[in-house]
């Protein structure tokens, strides 16, 4: 059920959007892939940096996340 959600996810914009600057990263990394192969640096680069705000805003917010849990599990 996740995977089928997740897909959808991917597979709607990949379908609607045809602005590169419109497009959301999991898309615009799909489109990476040239004629001459698919451009690896490129690829993790783009997915570190999609993948940095949630870092930092999880590193900003980590004492209030971590209570919220921890909170959650008490009995």
């Amino acid at each position: 059920l996740t995977f089928v959600a997740s897909w959808n996810n991917f597979i709607w914009p990949f379908i609607v959007i045809t602005d590169t600057k419109m497009m959301t990263i999991p898309v615009g990394l799909a489109t990476v892939q040239t004629s001459y192969g698919i451009r690896y640096a490129q690829i993790m680069a783009s997915a570190l940096l999609g993948g940095l705000p949630a870092v930092i805003i999880f590193l900003f917010f980590q004492r209030q996340i971590v209570e919220g849990l921890a909170g959650g599990l008490k009995e």
